[in-house]
């Protein structure tokens, strides 16, 4: 499979190229690699993290129509039980 690069020039702080340095050569790795997999795995977290935040607002949405079902339901069994007394009572 062939993928197309483009090259990016970037700054970035001298400690942090450093590090960058050090851990290509650790991993022998080459620069571009390295950022190429370290934003990938950004990406990845970003959109899982936001992916975390839907999830949770459709659990707080879902939360309250859960809520208003149950209170329905009760409604509506006490209705029943109501009735059911009623026939007992009646014969």
């Amino acid at each position: 499979m062939s993928t197309s690069h483009k090259k990016v020039v970037i700054s970035l702080p001298h400690h942090l190229l450093q590090e960058v340095d050090r851990l290509v050569q650790a991993e022998k790795l080459d620069r571009s690699q390295l950022v190429a997999e370290a934003m990938a795995q950004y990406l990845q977290e970003h959109k899982r993290a936001r992916l975390r935040e839907e999830l949770k607002e459709g659990y707080i949405q879902m939360a309250g129509i859960n809520l208003q079902l149950a209170e329905e339901g009760t409604s509506e069994i006490e209705e029943l039980y109501s009735y059911e007394e009623q026939l007992a009572e009646a014969k």
